[in-house]
């Protein structure tokens, strides 16, 4: 069997300095990333057509419960004046992300909306429909990003 500890630590001692400089500012950045990342749980519904195209119809054929990841990133962009995105890693497409400007954090917060929070919609046997609790996304934003709460 492969050591890959082993492989690891000879490729970091026969390095150059150089590349020994960018080896630590990967693991920096992956320690860094670590720290502000939260599992929650999430429901995955894949889903497909039945019947003829005339009277189509869309029926569930799977349920599952996993965990995703949350964490605030900085992303700047030139249509938005908050750079900080919020990243749920491990969704169904790997994209899902959501700008934190005040109008989503504002429909996050309303008291009407229910607990579930849809992050993926999905595409009938393709790409699965993910939802999060909302409460659960609430509790992350205001553990890590209390200003945007208040």
């Amino acid at each position: 069997m492969l050591d890959f500890s082993k492989l690891s630590r000879n490729l970091y001692e026969n390095a150059t300095p150089e590349q020994r400089a960018q080896m630590d500012a990967a693991h920096a950045k992956r320690e860094a990333d670590a720290a502000r990342t939260r599992s929650i749980p999430a429901v995955f519904v894949r889903t497909a057509y039945k019947g003829r195209p005339e009277n189509r119809r869309i029926v569930e054929i799977s349920r599952e419960f996993k965990e995703i990841g949350l964490r605030i990133d900085d992303m700047p962009s030139t249509f938005g004046s908050e750079p900080r995105v919020l990243k749920f890693l491990g969704g169904p497409t790997g994209h899902e992300a959501y700008r934190l400007d005040p109008d989503f954090i504002a429909e996050l917060m309303r008291d009407d909306a229910g607990d579930e929070l849809c992050i993926c919609a999905g595409t009938p046997g393709s790409c699965a429909q993910c939802s999060v609790k909302r409460s659960d996304v609430v509790a992350f934003l205001r553990e890590m990003a209390p200003d945007l709460t208040a």
